[in-house]
């Protein structure tokens, strides 16, 4: 699908334009974000950060308002299912977030969804 090795995250933001955060809890969002070699230092303005761990609704707005100062947007995409819904293939993302920006990252959205639920392309 295209995908590029990258040696921290301050590269994935440098490299791609809409980049997926999968990570356990906001402390880790936090670091990746905005720690040593982190991805605000990369990100551009018009960029898009999905993020997709499951975190509570205060801290989404937070982080999105920090970004979008810098004209990063961010959607809110929490994957639910668990390991017993990825190995059933029948994992659901929710996504929030400015309209447009949605619409613009559906189509990137609706391949990530079926290599998440199918495995591949």
């Amino acid at each position: 699908m295209g995908g590029q090795a990258a040696g921290s995250a301050f590269e994935v933001a440098q490299k791609a334009r809409v980049s997926i955060l999968v990570v356990l809890n906001f402390a880790q969002i936090e670091e990746v974000v905005f720690g040593k070699e982190g991805m605000k230092a990369g990100l551009r303005e018009g960029d898009t950060l999905i993020v997709s761990s499951t975190i509570a609704p205060l801290q989404i707005r937070d982080l999105g308002q920090r970004l979008e100062a810098n004209g990063v947007q961010v959607l809110d995409a929490p994957i639910s299912g668990g390991k017993e819904g990825a190995e059933a293939g029948t994992l659901s993302i929710m996504v929030g977030g400015r309209k447009e920006n949605h619409e613009r990252c559906l189509p990137f959205c609706r391949q990530w969804e079926k290599t998440l639920l199918f495995g591949g392309p």
